[in-house]
């Protein structure tokens, strides 16, 4: 979803990636409070957010782990990002 096979991804394939990354922007600026106002931290949590849960999907679609295991890891993904985003809150 996040890659393109040229220079410009097509407008579906862009506008998926978007919706992706405006998804992930508002869970890590609610998970991480008042810190969200620095910009550059929530770009950063949800380019590492966003690449764990890209990287568990490719791991299911390629077959390495077992799609019945998929929600769950992407469960504990978000569930070990927020409570290390929110260990050090303020």
């Amino acid at each position: 979803m996040v890659a393109a096979k040229s220079e410009s991804a097509s407008g579906p394939v862009h506008e998926a990636g978007s919706r992706l990354f405006l998804t992930m922007t508002g869970l890590v600026a609610e998970v991480i409070g008042a810190l969200a106002r620095d910009a550059a931290l929530t770009a950063r949590l949800t380019l590492v957010l966003s690449a764990t849960i890209q990287g568990i999907s490719s791991l299911v679609v390629s077959g390495r782990v077992p799609t019945e295991m998929a929600d769950g890891l992407i469960d504990d993904a978000i569930r070990v990002f927020v409570a290390g985003a929110l260990a050090k809150a303020p």
